[in-house]
């Protein structure tokens, strides 16, 4: 008796077999990568996360630098909330625009704006310097209206600093529009307390009129320029 044995319905299984087979590792293949991808795309997240919180700075040169911004200040600040440049004398002058402006006086550290601006911005930021600059040279608008509208004044206080004929001439101030400078700081004590990527909070004790005040927190932010501050210091 003659048998025939059909090798090509043998040849098929065993071709589906191995189409199966190479399947599997295909999927068993893409479910690698994907795994790999997924990792490699946290720990891109995860490293982007840290490098962005690290800070982009020596930590050590902070202290110093609080300390030599934080006395600068003390000038800034009589510049534009306390006495002022030093003048004649508002003795018979005459009023600009309903205001008694003098000259300066022949000492006078800064004779210009742009020399007041430039002291500033060695000490301050620029955003923090926008709000000083409006103040001094431009005025200001302040609006004493309370909520409920049963008290409604706005007043507009004049520049404080104006170019008159070529020179800068310093307004009148009354006590009570300035502020009392009397506050000072243990700079040779600086504390960190934050660490950012471009900036840092520091903690330092602070003096009024020579007696223990508290701690007060500042900003210091690293620019192209160095170190400044982001916060008043008065």
């Amino acid at each position: 008796m003659e048998i025939i044995v059909s090798t090509k319905k043998r040849n098929s299984k065993g071709s589906a077999s191995a189409k199966n087979k190479k399947t599997a590792k295909n999927r068993g293949n893409a479910v690698v990568i994907k795994v790999a991808v997924a990792v490699a795309a946290v720990v891109a997240v995860v490293v982007g996360v840290l490098y962005g919180c690290m800070p982009q700075y020596d930590v050590s040169e902070v202290p110093g630098a609080a300390r030599e911004l934080i006395e600068a200040s003390y000038e800034i600040n009589t510049i534009f909330f306390g006495e002022g440049l030093p003048t004649i004398g508002y003795e018979g002058m005459d009023e600009l625009m309903g205001d008694s402006y003098s000259a300066l006086t022949e000492d006078c550290p800064y004779k210009s704006e742009a020399e007041i601006k430039e002291a500033a911005l060695k000490v301050y930021t620029e955003d923090y310097c926008e709000f000083l600059f409006e103040k001094a040279f431009i005025g200001q608008e302040i609006d004493f209206s309370n909520d409920d509208a049963s008290v409604s004044e706005v007043v507009q206080i004049p520049a404080r600093y104006l170019t008159y004929n070529g020179e800068l001439i310093v307004r009148h101030v009354e006590d009570d529009e300035r502020l009392t400078l009397n506050r000072t700081y243990d700079t040779a004590n600086v504390r960190i307390e934050k660490k950012y990527r471009k900036k840092v909070v520091i903690a330092v004790d602070s003096f009024e009129d020579g007696v223990p005040a508290g701690e007060e927190t500042f900003t210091l932010v690293i620019t192209g320029d160095g170190w400044r501050l982001d916060d008043p210091t008065y």
